[in-house]
């Protein structure tokens, strides 16, 4: 008894020659196309979102705020910073 597996070939495999009945259409076909169809799809959800991240470019900003460093002018009591 064998246990066959799917396996997503590389490239599409070819149709069978419809003349030639003894050419059998490779069962891994389907996988390919299922792969492909996934691959255009994410591919066509990125475009948008590249655009939603565009919305935030005006906090750029707040994301350059490091912690580390605002902290460091806490360390010396003799020179804290005003409190205005």
């Amino acid at each position: 008894m064998f246990l066959k597996s799917t396996v997503k070939p590389e490239y599409r495999p070819t149709e069978p020659n419809p003349d030639d009945k003894r050419e059998l259409p490779d069962e891994n076909t389907w996988v390919f196309d299922e792969y492909d169809k996934l691959r255009t799809v994410v591919t066509n959800i990125i475009e948008p979102l590249d655009q939603y991240i565009l919305t935030y470019a005006r906090f750029e900003a707040e994301y350059a705020f490091d912690p580390d460093a605002e902290m460091a002018q806490y360390e010396d009591p003799e020179n804290w910073p005003e409190v205005d």
